[in-house]
């Protein structure tokens, strides 16, 4: 017999209790000798099976708020250092399950889960590791503590930079300039960043799901128009609703299927500006190649690439091509 709506919602609710007993439990895994990644199966919004509205929305809610609240930095951070906003974001909510796990959390502030000290502080966890071939085993660790997020942010992007003490270029494949897409680089971080052999099919669910390839440059970011899914919504009125196609939408939102989830956050609409001519810049006190790149609708990268900048270094009295 089909359960009723209240059925399925208490069904929800028990197995969300029982998802995150779960995680809290695995939470952290491994990146090899340096950082431990998540290697639960368990994916924020993809775990409940059970359709249940509320659980639904409000999972989503939680991941969007925490998106909401990092996306800046990262965007920024990613920018700087030739990375993938979308990875970024992608990776701190599967590592720090969205903002809930212990790490995360004051004092610890670890939202990727890096192994190591910061600065000699560190904290001691138990996690569960990743033997490269999809069985998983506990173990005890020390992970960074860091004074805040801020801190945290940099030095993710630190680790991707610099790499490991045994190879400085381990994380290379995952730059921007050495790939096409952000599937390359979450590819490229599987095996690598973590043991986790789903990693890179995890991570580019929650990217998909999420949208967060609108964060790779900063003019995406205001010549979109977003629609966040409600209850009752399909593509197809959503389409109609904002006149265009169903294809259209799961091109602009990476779809490879008709299903969407309460609040799921939507591209509806692409919006053309006129491209600018390139005009000339002088670098002020205070200036950033971040603040000048959002400043004119831009990114740090193509800033570096015009100007032929070997790294994001400015003086006042600089003159710069736009």
């Amino acid at each position: 017999m089909e359960k009723t709506r209240k059925e399925r919602i208490i069904a929800a609710k028990q197995k969300l209790k029982l998802t995150r007993k779960y995680e809290n439990t695995k939470k952290g895994a491994t990146m090899v000798g340096l950082a431990a990644i998540a290697s639960s199966s368990i994916v924020p919004a993809f775990a409940t099976t059970v359709q249940a509205d509320e659980t639904v929305k409000n999972t989503n809610s939680s991941v969007q708020s925490f998106i909401d609240r990092f996306s800046e930095d990262a965007v920024k951070i990613a920018d700087e250092n030739n990375l993938y906003a979308s990875v970024m974001i992608a990776q701190a909510i599967l590592e720090s399950d969205h903002g809930r796990s212990a790490l995360s959390k004051a004092p610890n502030y670890n939202l990727f889960g890096i192994k190591g000290n910061y600065k000699g502080n560190s904290t001691s966890k138990t996690t569960f590791e990743d033997d490269g071939k999809g069985k998983h085993y506990q173990t005890t660790a020390q992970f960074r503590k860091y004074p805040s997020y801020a801190e945290s942010l940099q030095d993710y992007a630190n680790v991707l930079q610099n790499g490991t003490r045994w190879k400085n270029d381990i994380y290379k494949a995952a730059w921007k300039s050495e790939t096409k897409s952000h599937h390359e680089a979450t590819k490229a971080l599987t095996g690598t960043y973590a043991t986790d052999t789903q990693y890179n099919t995890k991570l580019n669910q929650i990217i998909d799901m999420y949208n967060l390839t609108t964060f790779d440059t900063g003019a995406e970011l205001t010549t979109n128009t977003y629609y966040t899914v409600k209850k009752g919504d399909n593509l197809s009125k959503i389409a109609l609703k904002y006149k265009t196609t169903v294809s259209k939408l799961k091109e602009w939102n990476n779809l490879t299927a008709n299903f969407i989830q309460i609040g799921q956050k939507l591209v509806v609409k692409r919006n053309h500006t006129e491209t600018k001519p390139t005009t000339n810049y002088v670098v002020r006190k205070g200036d950033t190649l971040w603040g000048i790149a959002r400043k004119h609708n831009t990114s740090v990268k193509t800033l570096q690439i015009t100007n032929k900048l070997n790294s994001t270094a400015i003086y006042v009295g600089q003159k710069m091509n736009i």
